[in-house]
């Protein structure tokens, strides 16, 4: 008998070792992992590709005003005029808005009715809005009673609007004049939603 570290292997063992030997070896399959990994960056493209397009053809396009383009207009669509309140429009000035909005019920008999307006006012003189920044409460108190007065019908032509804007110009500069402080150069409707 020979010692077990120099055992001949047993049958069993042979028998196994040939079956390993003669049976062939299946390649592995080899870039299963890179076509995932390729399927996932077309569609990744493919959605990046369509949400670009969507985004230069389907949407509205950013309301930028060119330079130069939004003090010249803004003034004149207010009705802003000198401080004595005649002359040309003014140009030019700094803006201050009278955040948060203003939500009233306007004076309808027969159905509710709502308004829902943001404003920002103009002002040449810096002093003017700082002015409106101290008496902002009084301001807004003010806005509210005017915009609450308002008839639907009155407001649904542009006049309406525009007359409406200078009311608000009107109210604000009264009360600025009040408190011998500057007065404003024109008051914007930035958003103007009736229901």
């Amino acid at each position: 008998m020979l010692p077990g570290w120099l055992s001949l292997p047993s049958e069993s063992a042979m028998s196994a070792a040939a079956a390993t030997e003669a049976a062939p070896v299946a390649p592995k399959k080899k870039g299963g992992a890179m076509k995932m990994v390729l399927a996932i960056l077309v569609t990744a493209a493919v959605a990046g590709g369509g949400a670009f397009y969507a985004a230069q053809h389907l949407l509205p396009p950013p309301a930028a005003p060119v330079a130069g383009e939004a003090a010249e207009e803004a003034p004149a669509a207010s009705g802003g005029h000198d401080e004595h309140g005649g002359g040309a429009p003014v140009t030019g000035g700094d803006y201050f808005s009278l955040a948060p909005s203003f939500v009233v019920n306007l004076n309808d008999e027969d159905v509710s009715r709502f308004l829902q307006i943001e404003v920002e006012v103009m002002a040449v003189k810096p002093a003017a809005l700082d002015a409106v920044r101290a008496n902002l409460p009084v301001i807004r108190n003010r806005l509210v009673l005017l915009f609450s007065s308002q008839k639907f019908r009155d407001l649904l032509p542009r006049e309406g609007k525009e007359k409406l804007q200078q009311q608000s110009l009107e109210e604000i500069n009264k009360l600025l004049e009040e408190r011998k402080k500057p007065r404003i150069d024109g008051v914007m409707f930035t958003s103007f939603v009736m229901q």
